[in-house]
């Protein structure tokens, strides 16, 4: 059996779309804090891409590897920490109960 993990954020979002990503920025939550430190001790994973802030044309990550990490349901990239860290990126409900709540 193939286990599919869940996106952190409520909403696909293509990261190298500027419009698409403006849809998904600016909802800060009370404990941000919490979450991040969460969404920052996941177990790593690697995946093999270079990004750049599209916001700002800046590279967020520099080489050709996007550090990439997991809780064993959830699945995130170093984007979803910088943009949720940076600009507020709109989280899935049920995953800020979930870390919340650790």
């Amino acid at each position: 059996m193939e286990f599919k993990y869940k996106k952190v954020t409520e909403n696909k979002i293509d990261f190298k779309n500027k419009e698409d990503l403006l849809a998904n920025i600016g909802f800060p939550i009370t404990n941000k804090q919490e979450i991040l430190k969460y969404l920052q001790n996941g177990s790593p994973a690697v995946t093999t891409w270079l990004q750049k802030d599209v916001l700002r044309g800046e590279d967020i990550i520099q080489g050709y590897a996007l550090p990439a990490y997991d809780d064993g349901e959830y699945e995130w990239t170093e984007l979803e920490i910088f943009y949720f860290k940076k600009y507020d990126l709109k989280l899935s409900d049920e995953f800020i109960r979930k870390a919340g709540n650790l």
